[in-house]
């Protein structure tokens, strides 16, 4: 699994922030969860509502 964000040339290293949202997000939301594909076919991406709130939140809160 890889996660790329696309941000500002000015923007700091944002290695800490990538290693973060695997490390308490997807894991938690998506690995942990029995009910959530973990590979998806084509490109779709993760379809998981609340990954995507708590990804939200995250990067609204931390990059701000």
């Amino acid at each position: 699994m890889k996660f790329v964000m696309l941000t500002d040339t000015r923007m700091n290293n944002l290695r800490l922030i990538l290693h973060q949202i695997w490390a308490t997000l997807y894991v938690e939301y998506v690995v942990k969860n029995p009910l959530s594909p973990t590979e998806h076919t084509g490109g779709i991406g993760v379809a998981n509502e609340l990954f995507e709130t708590a990804l939200e939140r995250f990067v609204s809160t931390t990059l701000t």
